[in-house]
């Protein structure tokens, strides 16, 4: 799984308790997390917010897939680090990261979950986003999952951490039990 502080957690989460864990968990999957916060398809961390990353085909190269065994599935998620790059950029970035992953872990199944819009009322750019990454995955026979498909959305801002923008322990556990029963969906089969 590989994504950004949305998905793999961030300083004030526990491992353990983020939404990409405690899906694997959910599915009773060992799990290999990649990614940090602050970085995209695109967008490099920049260093005012701590150790610098690069993006995600740098931080694939850098610490290879096919260094673990061999995955089931490949889920990415992100795209709110990415919301300034021109769609000719981010969608260039985003084909080399799906190319990557299919080298390096060809019998996978990709699944792309789009970034969170939090407050949907008010970020069309977030919105265009997900378009252009559902429009990606159609192109490219990946499986595309709309985060906003799993949010909890009566007083969803009781489900987000005091930055009003990563969900809570509380809004963490219902987005990874409804991401686990979407893959099940999908063809993603439990082993537990």
């Amino acid at each position: 799984m590989f994504g950004d502080s949305y998905f793999n957690g961030w300083t004030g989460t526990p491992e353990h308790r983020a939404i990409a864990r405690t899906t694997a968990n959910h599915l009773g999957y060992d799990v290999w997390i990649r990614g940090i916060g602050a970085t995209g398809y695109a967008t490099e961390r920049p260093p005012n917010l701590g150790t610098p990353a690069g993006s995600y085909v740098d931080q694939i190269l850098k610490e290879p897939l096919v260094t673990k065994r061999p995955a089931s599935f490949v889920l990415l998620e992100g795209g709110l680090a990415d919301l300034a790059v021109p769609r000719s950029e981010f969608s260039a970035s985003f084909k080399n990261v799906v190319e990557e992953i299919r080298g390096q872990q060809p019998s996978a199944e990709i699944f792309v979950l789009g970034p969170a819009n939090v407050y949907p009322w008010e970020n069309g750019d977030i919105d265009d986003n997900v378009k252009l990454q559902a429009q990606l995955c159609a192109e490219l026979g990946l499986q595309f999952i709309d985060t906003a498909d799993l949010m909890p959305h009566q007083e969803f801002l009781s489900y987000l951490l005091e930055d009003n923008t990563h969900p809570n322990q509380e809004g963490a556990d219902i987005l990874s039990e409804r991401l686990a029963a979407e893959l099940v969906r999908r063809g993603v089969e439990p082993s537990v």
